[in-house]
């Protein structure tokens, strides 16, 4: 199976649809704050909420993360350093 790596923004339906699409045709799609461990669903769907774009998010500091509800501190050093990893 290939493996696809998106780094675009999509809401939840979408990226669902999106997924679901590419698994009938034998490939997959992984959003980059799905590779984050302890990042759940609601959490990706504030974040993005929030920020609008996953350019924005990667932009913002730990400070503007940490202010999306739902995502503390240590949540938000957590995205943080896994957007700059990548």
């Amino acid at each position: 199976m290939k493996k696809i790596t998106v780094s675009v923004s999509f809401d939840d339906e979408k990226l669902s649809a999106l997924k679901m699409y590419l698994e009938q045709r034998g490939q997959s799609v992984e959003s980059e704050l799905e590779k984050i461990e302890g990042i759940g669903k609601q959490k990706r769907i504030a974040l993005l909420k929030h920020f609008k774009t996953m350019k924005a998010l990667r932009g913002a500091t730990v400070d503007e993360i940490a202010r999306v509800q739902g995502i503390g501190k240590s949540a938000a050093e957590k995205i943080y350093n896994a957007l700059r990893e990548n």
